[in-house]
This record gives C-alpha cells, structure tokens and sequence, in this order.
C-alpha cells in the first residue's frame, strides 16, 4: 500500500486541522508549572546554574527557543517544540519502514495517533524526543548498523530515563550479534556527550549525574500511596487496593527481571520482522511491570506497534497496535481532563497488546514460513 500525493496532502491537511483544537484551546499545567519557568530561567541566566528536574538536552532546545522569544507567546513556542519532536517521529517510523522494504510515506499517519496528538499539541510534553531515537535506534539494527543503535540510545536515555524500556531489547541484539565490547560503550559515551554542554555551562556533574535518581525521590515525596497512573498493571491494582499496592510496589523489580528472563528466553535469533516485535515487547512490557508509572510512558510502545502493524499488516497485529494505542493514549487523557478512575482499566489493552504480541512472536519462533525471503538473507549475512 502507498499513499499517492492527494492521500498526503489530505492527511496532513487532516492531521493539522486535528491537532489545532489541542493546541489552541487547552493550557497544559505542566507547561505553565514546570516548563515556561525554566524557559524564563533559560531566558535571564542560560545554563549558570541548575534548575528544574529535567536532563539538560531537552533544556538545550528550550534554550533555543529563547532566541525567537517575544514573536509569539512562550507557551505557544514550547507546543510548538513538542510539535517538532512529533514530526522526528514521523521520520523515524519512516526510516524504519523504508529499512523494512515498506512505503516510508505511511509514516504520515503516525501524526493522527490518539496518543500523539494528547501528548504534543494538548500537554506540550518532550517524550518524542526520546522516542524518535529509539524508533531510529530500531531501523539501524536492521540495517545492521549497530554503532548507530548504541548512539540513538544513548540520546534517548539522555533526554529521559524511560529510554530504559528500550534496553533489554538493545542487549539481545548485542548479545546476538556478538557485537564487541567497545560498540557497547557508545550509548554511556554519547550520554555523557550530551550533558557536557550543561557542565561547561556552569552545572555541577555531580547535579547532572544525580537528576534521575531525584527525578524518582520527587514522585516518592510529592505522591502520597501513589503507585501508577499509566497502563502498568499495577495502576489498577492500586486503584483496588491502594494500601496494599503501595506497601508491595518493591516487588515490582523482581518481577520485571523475571519478566526479562522470560523475554530474553523466547527471541529467537534476530530478522528485520523479529527486531521491530522484539523492540515493541521490550517497550510495552518493562513498563507494564513496573510500578511508579506515569501516563505517558507507553508513547515508545504503541509508536512502535503501530509502526509494526503498517509493515506486518494482520488482523493481530492490528488489533495489538489498537489495544496498546488505547493503553498509551487512554491514561493521557484521563491525566489531562481528571477522568479518573478509568486509567484503571488502561492496564487491560496493555495485556491484551501484549499477549497478541507474544502470540505472534510464537508463530515466527514455531513457524519459519511467515519469515520472508529478504529476512533470510539477512539473517544468513549476519
């Protein structure tokens, strides 16, 4: 399936009408609480000194924003930041496409995902600057390219700690391809890179070593029995039992480790068709099994169910793509406009993504024939 101009210029025509009622119309709090005073910091002081809970890349490209400051009201100019990220996650998913052999223009259609449009054009938020690396990170492990998948993941931990998700998957594919250990290195090394610009601004190292751990001890602090408010499993536990979840949440790491064993244990070896199911688990079940999870921490997992459902089209694959859409964009919403409880149920349309999933990585582990011929030269040559 391609999409000829007409069907482009439509659904960008679309997209941009979709996306205007958000960003007109609703004033995100995070944005006039946390974001636009760091923009006013940015704007009086650069980067003399610390502020805000935020790692420096994302901060960088606020800074920016400061040169263009009085054309247009600052919280416009910070959506309109989101809005760019959203459009590197279009090239993204279209780099991973083209890698695929698929049409890289139905990439457009990320742009009308229920998911992207609540988190950029509503809230303002940065997480597609850490998603658009790890969708890239994606198409250049099945280009065979791995120094650039350790350094997009390495930039996308370095504009947020939730590029963790992607990690397992980045750890089977190097342990697969017996990749050395001095390309592993790259992802620490373009990390630090990307906080030398802060140090030399005149940022303590130990301030910038430190901001995702404070990141974690904030939410503990500020969130009383808080558990979860995305479609992590135990957001609705904790709906059911507050108490209980809240005093058992520590069982949340053994149990992501057992869930990785387990991950690591099902892949078989990789092919262009088994890196993208293999990256999608990776994103959707880390956080589905872990507690402290906030609702916007699925955006890497349906991007790429999505992204896997455009080249793999079946009813399954579909169908896990609307379920882990509804599971990313649902808590969102709910954040967004106080809808609670009913993030609750978000944990539900995670499973079920995620059982369609492993169903599917069965079929490709039991059954070579769906592995088409391009895969099994690749997989040969590698």
């Amino acid at each position: 399936m391609r999409l000829d101009r007409t069907w482009l210029a439509a659904i960008v025509v679309a997209a941009i009408g979709i996306h205007a009622v958000p960003f007109l119309l609703y004033a995100p709090g995070d944005v006039y609480g946390f974001v636009r005073p760091w923009y006013r910091e940015l704007l009086a002081h650069g980067f003399s000194h610390p502020f805000g809970d935020y790692s420096p890349p994302y901060l960088y490209l606020l800074w920016l924003l400061t040169f263009f400051d009085g054309l247009l009201w600052q919280v416009v100019l910070i959506k309109l930041l989101s809005v760019a990220g959203l459009v590197w996650v279009v090239f993204a998913v279209g780099r991973l496409l083209q890698s695929l052999g698929k049409p890289p223009e139905l990439s457009i259609l990320t742009l009308l995902l229920p998911s992207w449009i609540l988190d950029t054009s509503l809230l303002g938020q940065a997480d597609s600057f850490w998603v658009a690396p790890c969708v890239l990170a994606t198409g250049a492990a099945i280009e065979g390219r791995f120094i650039r998948v350790a350094a997009w993941a390495g930039l996308a931990f370095a504009f947020k700690a939730q590029a963790a998700f992607f990690a397992p998957f980045v750890i089977y594919l190097f342990v697969s391809e017996r990749i050395p250990p001095w390309k592993w290195i790259v992802a620490p090394a373009i990390f630090v890179l990307a906080m030398v610009p802060a140090w030399l601004g005149g940022w303590q190292a130990t301030y910038i070593a430190s901001i995702y751990l404070n990141q974690a001890e904030w939410v503990d602090r500020t969130n009383r029995l808080f558990v979860g408010d995305s479609a992590s499993w135990w957001t609705s536990f904790s709906y059911l039992a507050p108490q209980s979840a809240y005093q058992m949440r520590w069982l949340g790491i053994p149990s992501a480790i057992a869930g990785l064993a387990v991950y690591w244990w099902l892949l078989p070896r990789p092919t262009p068709r088994v890196i993208v199911l293999a990256a999608t688990l990776s994103a959707s079940a880390v956080p589905f099994l872990l507690p402290l999870m906030h609702e916007r921490f699925f955006m890497l997992a349906s991007t790429l169910a999505f992204a896997y459902a455009v080249a793999f089209s079946s009813k399954r694959t579909i169908g896990a793509a609307i379920a882990m859409e509804v599971a990313s964009a649902m808590p969102i919403f709910v954040w967004a406009f106080r809808a609670q409880p009913w993030d609750g149920t978000a944990s539900i349309f995670a499973l079920l993504a995620i059982l369609m999933l492993l169903w599917e990585l069965r079929e490709l582990s039991g059954s070579r024939q769906e592995i088409s011929t391009d895969e099994r030269a690749w997989a040969s040559a590698s």
